[in-house]
């Protein structure tokens, strides 16, 4: 049976409706892992700094003053430490993330869902360990628990799974509006994460509530996933892995399927680009911002959850408001087609400004409202997963979405070179 672009993946003679595949399934629940990865930025970066506050001091035989952490020799290497492990968890996804793409084609997305949620438990489980017992582990968890969640299906391998699971539920005439929907599902969490991570700090007085309640979500999405979510890649049981063992282990071998892909309507490089435009708004995506602000306007974790919230809820809007009233005014193949595009121009040029803004403000207020205007990027993200998606065959979904992964992981190499090392090593 040959499959086109508006050939729902899923088939019609499903008994059981309960059991079914559909968007809701993984757009729903994504809610609360993106609340987990908002409500945890802040209690982390603070995390780091009374760690490397208390080793500081420590090592110049003086009592932890906490007022005096947001100095710029400890926000140095807090930095450095924040690059180092974005580079060890990057790395470690980035030789696996082909891996576990094609592997979500032969064995489903659920099972590699199921190994992420292990990962995240266990990374959070490092941090929280060294944050109680410091004196024990000193730092060596920290660089320990990176690499484990990178080898345990990473964040960026876990949205590329979500990714595929959506794209098998959908066709090409609705999956801009779904892909919209998830992007939104993601921002409610990060808007309502960090100000809950806020309020919970303020009652009970300690970042550990935090990472006890990150662990505590992971443990009840898995058991979400193995119990009651649907496999939606109908095609598992059919698939046999084809690759060698050289294949495997070879991290740009996924990259194969850019060029073997052959788009009946447009160009053949037309893939690749819009995979090189995913790469540059990643590249942009997790700057020192939070970090910055800490040392340039005295923000605590506290300030920069709120800060946090402003900006997801921003997003939020544009992606609940501004998108499917888009798609609704533009409805068509063609239509959807010219749309996705203008909002792909309109999201990276707002993108471009907002940075400029972000090194040119001066006070804390515009600082904020600069984060508003950047909500206006969101507008690019459901659009390039849209077309990237309606160029690749359904049975190659999750490979696709596995070299996106390794794409992501490259990019934030990439980016905390560009960004967090020269924010403060250069300062005297």
């Amino acid at each position: 049976m040959e499959i086109e672009e508006v050939t729902p993946l899923l088939p019609p003679e499903t008994a059981n409706a309960l059991s079914k595949p559909s968007p809701w399934y993984i757009i729903a629940p994504i809610f609360a892992i993106s609340f987990t990865f908002g409500s945890i930025i802040a209690p982390t970066v603070e995390a780091l700094s009374i760690i490397y506050c208390y080793k500081y001091y420590q090592s110049q035989s003086t009592d932890t003053p906490h007022e005096q952490c947001n100095i710029p020799e400890i926000q140095s290497t807090v930095s450095q430490v924040q690059a180092m492990i974005m580079f060890l968890s990057c790395i470690s996804a980035l030789l696996l993330a082909g891996y576990y793409g094609a592997l979500s084609d032969r064995k489903g997305r659920r099972f590699v869902m199921q190994i992420s949620m292990v990962g995240g438990i266990l990374s959070h489980a490092t941090t929280l360990l060294t944050l109680k017992y410091y004196n024990f582990f000193d730092v060596y968890l920290l660089f320990f628990g990176p690499v484990l969640r990178g080898f345990l299906a990473g964040e960026a391998i876990l949205i590329a799974t979500a990714n595929a699971y959506l794209s098998d539920c959908t066709t090409i005439a609705n999956r801009t509006l779904m892909f919209g929907r998830m992007i939104a599902s993601i921002y409610l969490g990060t808007t309502l994460g960090p100000s809950f991570s806020s309020f919970l700090i303020k009652e009970t007085g300690t970042i550990t509530s935090v990472f006890y309640m990150v662990i505590g979500i992971h443990v009840l999405f898995l058991a979400y996933v193995t119990w009651i979510m649907p496999e939606s890649n109908q095609l598992v049981q059919k698939m046999t892995d084809k690759t060698t063992l050289l294949e495997r282990i070879n991290i740009f071998s996924a990259f194969r399927i850019l060029y073997l892909t052959r788009p009946k309507s447009t160009s053949r490089w037309a893939l690749p680009i819009l995979v090189l435009i995913q790469m540059a708004m990643m590249m942009m995506l997790m700057p020192p911002t939070i970090l910055y602000a800490m040392l340039k306007f005295g923000w605590t974790s506290y300030e920069g959850g709120l800060f946090i919230s402003l900006g997801s809820f921003t997003r939020l809007l544009i992606t609940v408001v501004v998108v499917p009233l888009a798609t609704h005014l533009f409805r068509g193949q063609r239509q959807t087609l010219v749309l996705d595009i203008w909002l792909i121009r309109i999201g990276m040029t707002t993108e471009i400004v907002a940075f400029v803004l972000f090194g040119a403000v001066s006070s804390s207020f515009a600082f904020k409202w600069t984060v508003v205007l950047q909500g206006m990027a969101v507008l690019a993200s459901p659009s390039v997963r849209s077309v990237t998606t309606s160029l690749v065959d359904p049975n190659e979904l999750g490979e696709f979405w596995g070299v996106m992964a390794t794409v992501d992981a490259c990019s934030m190499l990439r980016c905390q070179q560009c960004h967090n090392w020269p924010s403060f090593a250069w300062q005297e």
